[in-house]
C-alpha cells in the first residue's frame, strides 16, 4: 500500500524557514514507512532542499530509501504545450 502525505508550503520559493516544520511533520510517516521513495526532479529550489532534508531524515531513521530523477528529453516548447507525460526514470539509489 502506498501512503502519500502532502504538506503545504506558504512560500514555495523563499520559505526556507518552513523546512523544519515540514520535516518535523513528516518524521512520524518516515518512522513507520517500509520504504521512502524520493523524486528529486522539478519544483522550486526550496522543494528540492526539503526533499533532501526528508531523505536525510529517512536515512537517520534507517528507513529503506531510494531517490530517482525523471528525464524529459522533449524541447522546452513541447514541455510547455503538453507538460504532463510519462518520462524516463533514473534511479540514484
Amino acid at each position: 500500500m502506498v501512503n502519500r502525505k502532502q504538506e503545504e508550503l506558504y512560500d514555495p520559493i523563499g520559505g526556507f524557514n518552513e523546512i523544519e516544520k515540514v520535516v518535523e511533520h513528516a518524521k512520524g510517516y518516515l518512522l513507520y514507512a517500509n520504504e521512502v521513495i524520493a523524486n528529486i526532479t522539478g519544483g522550486t529550489t526550496l522543494m528540492g532542499v526539503i526533499v533532501q532534508h526528508l531523505v536525510e531524515e529517512a536515512q537517520k531513521q534507517n528507513s529503506s530509501m531510494r531517490r530517482f530523477a525523471l528525464i524529459d528529453r522533449r524541447s522546452t516548447r513541447e514541455q510547455d504545450e503538453v507538460p504532463f507525460v510519462e518520462s524516463e526514470s533514473h534511479w540514484l539509489d
